[in-house]
């Protein structure tokens, strides 16, 4: 083997080296892409639950309002404000549901990422 069909053949390798190395990594960026896509899904789920909190409260707040030029009646013995206030609750527990799995998913993946480290090339 001359010097020149050495260089070809190390080329070759190198460049069939760098291609499964790109695809090793372009189908790791397209998890993590859909992993992103999935935490922005959640994020936005908690946001709107959060926007109808804030209506709720707003709702909670005048019924409460209103029932306190009376000062013999107990606010919270109201069913109005107890629907609200249950209703908050649920919401509540809503959030924490979805905030509960997203942070159970991001601890799994970075406990992946830590065992999964290519080695470093020379």
């Amino acid at each position: 083997m001359n010097f020149w069909d050495k260089i070809q053949q190390d080329v070759k390798k190198n460049i069939e080296d760098v291609l499964a190395d790109v695809k090793k990594r372009g189908s790791a960026v397209s998890k993590k892409i859909g992993d992103l896509t999935e935490e922005g899904k959640k994020q936005l789920k908690v946001f709107n639950i959060n926007m109808k909190v804030q209506e709720e409260l707003a709702k909670l707040g005048g019924h409460v309002y209103d029932l306190s030029e009376n000062k013999n009646v107990n606010p919270f013995t109201n069913k109005k404000v107890a629907a609200i206030i249950s209703k908050i609750k649920r919401f509540e527990s809503q959030i924490n549901r979805l905030e509960t799995t997203s942070a159970k998913k991001t601890k799994t993946t970075r406990s992946k990422k830590a065992g999964n480290k290519p080695a470093k090339r020379k």
